[in-house]
C-alpha cells in the first residue's frame, strides 16, 4: 500500500475532500435511517464523524508526506469499511424486524 503514488506524495486537499464527500453521504444516509434504528444510525454517524476527524487531524499533524498518506490512506479504508459493515448491520435488523 506504501508505494501508491496518492500515499507516496501525501497531498492533504485530494484526501480531505474525498473523505469529506464520502463523510457527507453516509452520514445523510444514517440521518434518513435515524427513524428506523437510532442507536445503529447514531453509531454510524459517531463513527464517521471520528473518522473523519482522524483523517482532518492525520492531514494537519503528520509532517512526513508518505507518513502522512499512509495515515490518510488508512483512515479512509476504515472509514469506507466501518460505514459499509454498519449499513449491512442496519439492513439486517430491519430486515429482522419485518419492517
Amino acid at each position: 500500500m506504501g508505494e501508491q503514488p496518492a500515499v507516496r506524495a501525501g497531498v492533504r486537499r485530494w484526501w480531505l475532500i474525498a473523505g469529506g464527500v464520502l463523510t457527507a453521504i453516509v452520514v445523510g444516509f444514517f440521518v434518513a435511517a435515524l427513524s428506523l434504528n437510532a442507536a445503529i444510525a447514531t453509531t454510524g454517524i459517531i463513527v464517521c464523524g471520528g473518522l473523519y476527524l482522524a483523517l482532518v487531524l492525520s492531514a494537519v499533524a503528520i509532517r512526513s508526506p508518505r507518513a502522512r498518506g499512509v495515515a490518510m490512506a488508512v483512515a479512509m479504508i476504515l472509514l469506507a469499511v466501518s460505514s459499509l459493515g454498519l449499513l449491512i448491520v442496519l439492513a439486517a435488523a430491519e430486515s429482522a424486524s419485518g419492517a
